[in-house]
């Protein structure tokens, strides 16, 4: 906990090493203090114990990741949630760790979907209608709303 409050980035290796090999409230209370250090160096040490068999420290990793984690973090983060149905505790603080992340990145909303506009496979809104949905330009594998009945996709 001193490691964390003194947010010294030295203090990451050591912590992590603790999150890897100890058990119990230790490795909980070394995830908190790299989320209190908040360096994004930890992740990966933090995303890993998010698979730990112990509750609390699963939990603290979700906590701890909710303050330092990147977009990569999401997905695990979700998996662990759905993996854990009677682990209220870490439900709750994974899904509060993912609106954490998503807050942080510019100009995205809960359940904001992109892709990048350059490739193939591209997903956009439609300008036209609300509720459109097409892909790249490109012919082949083209997705789209049928002009006839509403709802209806069409290759």
């Amino acid at each position: 906990e001193a490691l964390g409050r003194s947010g010294d980035a030295a203090a990451v290796d050591v912590l992590t090493g603790v999150v890897a090999q100890e058990k119990g409230e230790l490795a909980a209370a070394a995830a908190q203090a790299l989320g209190a250090i908040g360096n994004p160096a930890a992740e990966p040490a933090l995303i890993l114990a998010l698979q730990s068999e112990q509750a609390v420290l699963r939990a603290a990793a979700a906590s701890a990741l909710g303050r330092i984690g990147s977009v990569e973090a999401v997905l695990p983060l979700k998996e662990a949630a759905e993996g854990s149905w009677f682990d209220l505790v870490l439900r709750r603080a994974a899904r509060q760790a993912i609106a954490e992340i998503q807050s942080r990145l510019q100009g995205a909303s809960p359940g904001q979907l992109s892709l990048a506009q350059a490739e193939a496979g591209q997903l956009s809104l439609a300008q036209a209608e609300t509720g459109q949905l097409s892909l790249a330009t490109d012919p082949g594998g083209q997705l789209s709303f049928s002009s006839g009945e509403p709802g209806q996709l069409s290759l």
